[in-house]
């Protein structure tokens, strides 16, 4: 650095090549951060899509694992806690599946798809009860999956006496299984 004085006032100038001395220093850092720290850049959407292919591939400690580092990345998500919680029950832990199939729908409490989800680990896990209500949440919620519902209690062979009473929120959705069961019997 070089200070001048005239008599139009004192300036510095910088010298350009000890200006890029600690600009390169930056770089440098910058480089190495992201070269040996990938795991922190890594997105929970990334964790969980390298989990499911685990999971396909037959590998569920693996799979439990990234869903687990997914979900410590996006606690908030209700999908990260259906990822985990199907992971857990995959590998056998029915306590943790429950815990996260709970939370799942408490964070998406007007979201179809996660209660679809929780209704599945419901099921899965022989909680009845739990099943239909959130089957039933989902019907009260959008009639477009009205089929996937009605078809979910039939495979899982609920007593129709328990849908018509616990599984249907309301007349419209009782409505639609009526149409449901009819277009069934007709095929």
């Amino acid at each position: 650095m070089t200070v001048n004085t005239s008599t139009a006032g004192t300036f510095v100038r910088f010298h350009p090549v000890k200006m890029r001395l600690p600009m390169i220093a930056v770089l440098a850092a910058l480089i190495a951060f992201l070269l040996l720290a990938p795991a922190h850049l890594e997105s929970d959407e990334t964790l969980a899509n390298t989990a499911y292919r685990q999971m396909l591939a037959g590998n569920t400690k693996a799979a439990v694992a990234l869903y687990r580092r997914a979900l410590e990345r996006n606690p908030a998500s209700p999908y990260r806690w259906c990822d985990f919680g199907e992971a857990s029950l995959q590998a056998g832990n029915t306590d943790m599946a429950k815990r996260c199939m709970t939370r799942a729908a408490a964070l998406g409490p007007h979201m179809p798809q996660i209660l679809l989800r929780a209704a599945n680990l419901a099921f899965a896990l022989g909680d009845t009860d739990s099943a239909l209500s959130y089957g039933s949440r989902v019907l009260a919620i959008v009639p477009d999956y009205d089929e996937i519902v009605f078809s979910t209690y039939e495979r899982m062979g609920i007593p129709l006496g328990d849908i018509t009473a616990r599984g249907l929120p309301d007349g419209r959705a009782a409505e639609s299984f009526a149409k449901y069961r009819v277009a069934q019997t007709s095929r």
